[in-house]
């Protein structure tokens, strides 16, 4: 599915915020995944940890729609001892508008 996320053209506060939790909980990893015939394809997620759901429903979800109109998958990491939600948003568009801004 193609997503056509919005990007801001002048820094604002919103935007600011962004880049403070990429900062602090978000990443940009640099990941492949192995398609069926043998080749890797890049892939351009933007992903945030946070171990608060009430955060995430109140900062993290809406941040993201005002700022892009796109809304994250939230996976849930169960696979510590502690309670792991990971928003996760794979768009090409905006990885790369981020890339620029960093």
């Amino acid at each position: 599915m193609l997503y056509k996320p919005n990007l801001p053209d002048f820094w604002n506060e919103d935007l600011a915020y962004f880049f403070g939790l990429i900062l602090g909980d978000g990443s940009l990893p640099n990941a492949f995944s192995k398609r069926k015939n043998g080749t890797y394809q890049r892939r351009y997620i933007i992903q945030f940890s946070c171990n608060s759901i009430n955060f995430i429903k109140k900062v993290y979800i809406p941040l993201f729609e005002r700022l892009f109109n796109l809304t994250p998958r939230l996976v849930i990491d169960d696979n510590k001892k502690n309670l792991l939600y990971v928003l996760i948003i794979e768009s090409k568009i905006l990885y790369l508008y981020l890339e620029k801004k960093v």
